[in-house]
């Protein structure tokens, strides 16, 4: 049976992830995408799409990131806690015992259908200096250096293939490689100079969404970076501001939470059509005359929010 390694690094609400397909001697990369702090929904949605049966991740991520994997990896069920039963519980325990064994052949079938639907995943948790970047970037770098060229030409020609302002995906993509070198995957009987192969690499992204890189994001002017007007705060750090472009026309957010929301809607566009026709259908409510009162009134009281949870 052929594995699937998925190695994923979250630093600064982003994340980016690398995966080894042995079946097909394949490295597939996900380039650096806002993440949901609160639920990560796009490590979830990473995990349905590749199917792995391994995943690595740094041991000194954080700790909800950690909490999600474990629930993903392991199932919502499985728990280190357990407890003692009373008498009581025993004895309800042994009537629905009873009564499941009364139950139809088809029933249980069903369920050991849906459990080999969803196999365990092994989850292993690598030392931090694993996804140093620039460690990350020698390594990546060696798979299309040549001896023929100069370091600088070496670069160059990485920076053609790979994008390096993907900084988490670098991370994930050198602690791959640094785990495939270790357990020397689809090799391990070969000479111990044999390396994992590894044939193609190719760009993912994630179903029902629209990846954009950042030169369509400003040739678009989705976002627009200006520089504060005043001297003070133009090169201080969080200075700049947003200039003319797509999201500020839109942006009529009363609070900081909406405004964030809003900006994750931008920077991961959706292909869901029915996604997008609500949204099209709250928009078209908002904006007509008879509804400008209630308009206001809600957008009032949005001003109030502090906290926005969806």
């Amino acid at each position: 049976m052929s594995a699937r390694v998925l190695s994923v690094y979250y630093n600064r609400n982003r994340l980016g992830a690398a995966c080894y397909d042995q079946e097909t001697t394949t490295i597939f990369v996900l380039t650096d995408l806002l993440e949901d702090e609160d639920d990560f929904r796009m490590a979830h949605s990473l995990l349905l799409q590749l199917e792995p049966s391994i995943v690595i991740v740094s041991k000194m991520q954080d700790v909800n990131l950690l909490t999600k994997l474990n629930k993903l990896c392991f199932g919502e069920k499985n728990s280190t806690a357990t407890k003692i039963p009373d008498k009581q519980t025993e004895q309800n325990s042994a009537i629905n015992e009873e009564e499941m064994d009364e139950k139809d052949e088809e029933d249980v079938d069903e369920n050991e259908e849906q459990t080999e639907e969803r196999p365990l995943i092994a989850l292993h948790l690598m030392p931090s200096v694993a996804y140093n970047f620039e460690d990350a970037k020698k390594r990546i770098s060696s798979l299309f250096e040549s001896l023929n060229l100069t370091e600088e030409e070496n670069h160059l020609r990485l920076a053609f293939r790979v994008d390096l302002t993907a900084t988490n995906m670098i991370s994930a993509f050198g602690a791959l490689l640094k785990y495939l070198d270790a357990v020397r995957l689809g090799v391990e009987f070969e000479d111990i100079n044999t390396k994992t192969p590894i044939s193609t690499i190719k760009t993912i992204t994630l179903e029902e969404m629209l990846q954009m890189d950042d030169s369509s994001m400003r040739a678009l002017q989705i976002f627009q970076d200006d520089l504060h007007p005043s001297a003070c705060k133009a090169y201080s750090v969080g200075g700049a501001r947003e200039g003319i472009s797509l999201f500020r026309m839109c942006n009529r957010c009363q609070s900081k939470s909406g405004e964030a929301l809003l900006r994750r809607w931008f920077e991961r566009p959706t292909t869901n059509r029915e996604t997008l026709t609500n949204r099209v259908t709250a928009i078209h409510y908002f904006v007509q005359d008879c509804n400008l009162d209630s308009a206001d009134f809600i957008r009032i009281r949005l001003k109030k929010i502090c906290i926005l949870k969806v």
